[in-house]
């Protein structure tokens, strides 16, 4: 009926929604290209699924410790990384 339809297209519209944003966790921001490599090979040799996020504002190349789907995966992340000592943000990205 007309109710079921309804409740299907919002649900597919929050999937489209969710598939297109991601929360990086942010291990730091570097204007040198080959400085945020030497990051995100740091990270990746100690288990992380590193990756370059998009440039900021600045043109920082940004280096995130990994690009999640949920807020709830990336605060338990910051927390984790925060509890060894390090330092970490969020970044939500669409």
């Amino acid at each position: 009926d007309h109710r079921d339809l309804h409740l299907s297209i919002r649900r597919q519209r929050q999937m489209c929604i969710r598939d297109s944003i991601y929360f990086s966790v942010i291990s730091g921001s570097f204007r040198s290209k080959s400085n945020a490599k030497k990051q995100l090979n740091e990270l990746i040799s100690q288990g992380y699924q590193a990756s370059f996020t998009s440039l900021n504002p600045k043109g920082l190349f940004r280096v995130a410790y990994a690009r999640l789907n949920t807020r709830k995966e990336a605060a338990s992340l910051i927390f984790t990384i925060k509890g060894d000592g390090k330092d970490a943000w969020l970044l939500i990205e669409d």
